[in-house]
């Protein structure tokens, strides 16, 4: 009968742990967030979890896988500390474990929903009439409440509801609109914090004066809008759009939006 060594089973768990961790190690640590480099996602899982070691192949924290994209991964520390060219292996405790963990820690490290935002717009406005032409520019602001929430992992949606100010001059020519604006769109996820979007919105004049159109011209339009934001911060974003007027007559208007967002949960 062959004999057993008593060095040989815990050499043989260190191994397994190494050969388990060769394909996945952390590449980059930001805060809690974390890039990882794989050399094949198959073992890898989004919302899975992972743990970490360190040099001495001792388990020193919990990640969460938040997006697969290889050759490069995210992830969030959950728990403990992370290092540049930590490896992974899988998290072994039971469900009900998993579950303690996730509900501890993850509150902390959800994306914020609710946002208020505000911003700058650049406005256009060209209106052609019995033959003249007339062009006239300004910079007005805005100020919302948005709510976002993820479709899937590369898409969210968002809606977003407050006070535009749409005013442009030329000369001794003004128009001044005072709009409540709902708009509502979706979000590709290029990157974990920057987004391309494309959306409606719905605008509702609350006030207005103008020397150039009748006041009865000024109506509810709605205008599309394409663009990108950055959460550059799990608080903090900043976003751009091109904005057009629709089903205008006669009249070209359009608006560059720029603004600021914070971010909050209730």
């Amino acid at each position: 009968m062959t004999k057993v060594y008593p060095f040989v089973i815990p050499a043989m768990f260190i191994l397994l742990f190494q050969l388990e961790s060769q394909g996945a190690k952390i590449k980059s640590v930001n805060g809690t967030q974390l890039q990882i480099e794989t050399e094949s996602s198959e073992d890898l899982s989004v919302n899975g979890l992972y743990y970490l070691l360190n040099e001495q192949q001792k388990k020193v924290g919990i990640i969460k896988i938040t997006r697969i994209h290889a050759p490069e991964t995210s992830g969030v520390l959950l728990k403990g500390a992370a290092r540049v060219g930590f490896p992974l292996i899988k998290y072994t405790k039971t469900v009900a474990s998993q579950q303690n963990v996730q509900r501890k820690v993850l509150p902390l490290q959800r994306t914020p929903k609710w946002g208020l935002q505000v911003g700058f717009l650049y406005n256009n406005f060209s209106v052609s009439q019995s033959g003249n032409s007339l062009s006239m520019t300004g910079i007005s602001y805005l100020s919302s409440v948005s709510y976002q929430d993820n479709i899937s992992k590369d898409l969210i949606f968002q809606i977003q509801t407050g006070v535009k100010n749409y005013s442009v001059t030329a000369e001794q020519a003004n128009i001044n609109i005072n709009y409540l604006a709902l708009y509502g769109g979706l979000g590709y996820l290029i990157t974990d914090s920057i987004s391309c979007n494309l959306g409606l919105e719905y605008l509702s004049p609350l006030s207005k004066s103008s020397n150039v159109l009748a006041l009865d011209q000024i109506q509810s339009n709605s205008a599309a809008s394409f663009g990108f934001g950055w959460r550059f911060d799990p608080h903090y974003s900043v976003s751009t759009s091109y904005n057009f007027f629709l089903n205008n007559k006669d009249i070209t208007a359009s608006f560059i939006n720029l603004q600021l967002g914070y971010h909050f949960d209730f």
